[in-house]
């Protein structure tokens, strides 16, 4: 593995919102949205102009992003979980998979929701924090600080997507677990402003130009 190569390569941070689409963020144009920080993330990032979401559904969607694959050809038609288990057909490659490849430490913190999970080999699994953004960004701050070799890390909120509260036809009800085993209390953090994570102009991934937004 060529050092020189390695340090060339750039950190890789990519930000999965569920349901959180582009029109509702300042830096795609929209004036009314008030999202600094991640409009500063934007400046000094790379951001789509031409890309669109090729599943109105949830694990169907990450299968593409993951895989750079449309669902057909990539087996995710649809959800991952209970009764679905729609999964990856055998020997699909992952972006995580080529990244460790390429020599990337490769990190995962949020909502997962793709299968089979040994097709994602990333090498780190962080805690999250149910629909608590800030918090699941502080987990990361370790992943992040290690120095020896470029990162990519899949940063995936549950916000802002509806409450996972489900009601029984008894009257009580249940509630889904997020990838961590954690309850998601009903209507916790609805809409909770992913842009609070890039708190006070912070941008907590090496090598990137720190903005201070007013």
């Amino acid at each position: 593995r060529n050092t020189n190569i390695m340090s060339k390569l750039p950190n890789i941070v990519l930000l999965v919102a569920d349901d959180h689409g582009r029109e509702t963020m300042g830096c795609y144009g929209n004036p009314q949205a008030r999202t600094p920080h991640l409009d500063s993330l934007s400046a000094d990032s790379v951001t789509f102009s031409n890309a669109f979401c090729t599943s109105a559904s949830c694990a169907a969607s990450r299968s593409v992003i993951l895989t750079g694959l449309y669902n057909h050809a990539n087996g995710t038609y649809g959800h991952t979980h209970a009764q679905h288990h729609f999964s990856l057909f055998q020997g699909i490659t992952t972006l995580p998979a080529c990244l460790n490849l390429a020599g990337y430490r490769t990190g995962r913190i949020g909502k997962t929701h793709y299968a089979p999970l040994e097709q994602y080999p990333f090498q780190v699994n962080l805690p999250g924090a149910n629909r608590d953004d800030v918090a699941m960004s502080e987990n990361c701050r370790g992943f992040i600080a290690e120095s020896s070799s470029p990162f990519f890390l899949y940063w995936c909120s549950m916000n802002p997507h509806r409450s996972s509260e489900h009601h029984l036809h008894d009257g009580h009800h249940q509630e889904d677990q997020d990838d961590d085993g954690q309850t998601d209390a009903a209507q916790r953090g609805v809409l909770v402003a992913i842009d609070a994570t890039l708190q006070q102009g912070e941008i907590l991934v090496p090598g990137f130009r720190q903005r201070q937004v007013p």
